[in-house]
């Protein structure tokens, strides 16, 4: 004993649940719309561009003796987009990012650099040499200003670090110039 339905009767009971249907669709409607009134926060992200020139230690064809060995210490670590975009998220940044600009969280207190990095994305911008810095935050300001501070104060860590390898190879040639000094007085007076 099979019963078959027809499309007029399944469609006559759907018209006569029409307002079971209605009530239920505009509840849901109403429900998500207050939920996500009161409930969803917006973020907003702001975006700070660099540009990053790779440092390559170079293979230049001086001649041999002390020219040499000045472009041996002049050489560089390979510095290259990818070892910049690691350094960007480094615990000196961003804890000089959190002091210059006070960051706290809900207690006052100052917040921790690892909270910070979670907000933040760094990427390579088309294969070039730009890093775009893309932090996220519920204030747009506080985003920007996060994102202008995170830029400077890379700036000034590669800064500070590319000072430090200088000063190392100049004190390093002038002990080695101290030591060919010392050799030349012995040679001279033999």
């Amino acid at each position: 004993m099979r019963e078959d339905i027809t499309i007029r009767e399944l469609i006559e009971m759907i018209l006569k649940g029409k307002w079971l249907i209605c009530i239920i669709t505009a509840a849901s409607i109403l429900l998500s719309g207050i939920y996500s009134f009161f409930k969803v926060v917006p973020v907003y992200s702001a975006t700070a561009t660099l540009l990053a020139n790779p440092i390559k230690g170079s293979d230049g064809n001086l001649t041999k003796g002390i020219d040499e060995v000045i472009n041996s210490l002049a050489k560089y670590p390979d510095m290259t987009i990818d070892t910049y975009k690691e350094q960007f998220i480094d615990y000196t940044v961003l804890n000089d990012t959190i002091k210059e600009l006070e960051l706290t969280d809900q207690e006052g207190n100052p917040i921790r650099w690892d909270l910070l990095a979670k907000r933040i994305k760094v990427d390579i911008v088309n294969n070039a040499n730009l890093l775009a810095v893309t932090v996220n935050d519920t204030n747009p300001e506080k985003a920007a200003k996060i994102a202008n501070a995170l830029a400077n104060n890379f700036i000034d860590y590669i800064s500070n670090n590319t000072k430090q390898i200088g000063e190392q190879s100049i004190s390093f040639i002038e002990e080695q110039l101290k030591e060919e000094e010392k050799k030349l007085e012995e040679q001279s007076k033999i």
